[in-house]
């Protein structure tokens, strides 16, 4: 609140209004510099100065407007995360930050477009596809946990390297209708067609230990130590989606949580000279 300025704005000084409603200027001014004006002492500084008494409390409105705009855009960020299945460590690496760093940045509401960059990068997304999520869960969010078959998408999807818009323009649809069907009701046609266009056997999308097992089994890390190399050296050699050196740590958070993209696993294996099933015992 400040009355002070509410004043200024309708052409009076803090003196002239003292002396209109019969006060001490001293004892007016530190009514006002300590915030403690009484609703009394409001309604009769508005009636003076011609003023709504609403106008000293619009600043405020406006703190918490934005204090909810900045929660929703937290929330809104953290949904995404959840519902594509997005481990906070691995992003937190990504974007060579601590876990508690990556959160002190997700709660700032002023996500301009430079941010917001880095974070799409960091989730694999690109800035128009985050940018979309994020209005539609600031309007309305999801419940907490999505519903397994989306959850199954969205890790089949991530383990291949492909974010929704890839799938989207490889079936020549928008990609906002597809997302919306896919954490909607999808047909099983639509299911068929997302397979098809991800390169991914349908049955996947049913089976809610097929990924988890499949990768659980592996011993990337293991065959690395064996071949002479270290994580940091094949990290080095292992390029992201912008063009850049794998981070090691990123590296080492995706192997030990068996949740390496094939193309991950490709490139692990032509550094280290070996084939992908090598990584997976008999």
């Amino acid at each position: 609140m400040d009355v002070k300025e509410v004043i200024r704005r309708h052409g009076y000084t803090v003196p002239e209004v003292s002396e209109m409603l019969g006060l001490s200027r001293p004892s007016l001014n530190a009514t006002l510099r300590y915030g403690r004006p009484t609703a009394g002492t409001l309604h009769k500084i508005a009636a003076v100065i011609g003023a709504d008494y609403a106008e000293f409390f619009q600043d405020e409105a406006l703190e918490q407007q934005q204090m909810n705009s900045d929660t929703r855009m937290s929330r809104a960020l953290h949904q995404v995360m959840m519902q594509h299945v997005l481990s906070p460590d691995v992003v937190a690496a990504k974007m060579n930050m601590s876990r508690e760093e990556l959160g002190a940045f997700m709660a700032d509401g002023r996500q301009t477009k430079p941010r917001l960059r880095r974070l799409a990068k960091a989730f694999g997304m690109e800035l128009e596809e985050l940018e979309y999520e994020i209005e539609t869960y600031k309007d309305e969010l999801p419940p907490r946990d999505a519903p397994q078959l989306t959850k199954n998408i969205m890790r089949c999807l991530r383990e291949r390297g492909l974010t929704v818009a890839d799938v989207a323009r490889r079936m020549g649809q928008d990609r906002r209708d597809l997302w919306k069907t896919l954490h909607g009701r999808p047909s099983v046609r639509t299911l068929r067609r997302v397979a098809e266009a991800a390169e991914v056997d349908y049955a996947e999308f049913y089976n809610n230990k097929t990924s988890n097992s499949k990768y659980n089994q592996m011993d990337v890390i293991g065959v690395i130590k064996e071949k002479g190399f270290t994580l940091a050296q094949v990290a080095d050699r292992i390029t992201t989606k912008s063009g850049k050196p794998m981070h090691p740590t990123a590296l080492s958070i995706s192997l030990r949580n068996g949740n390496p993209t094939v193309k991950t696993l490709t490139q692990i294996a032509d550094a280290i000279g070996c084939r992908v099933r090598d990584f997976f015992p008999e």
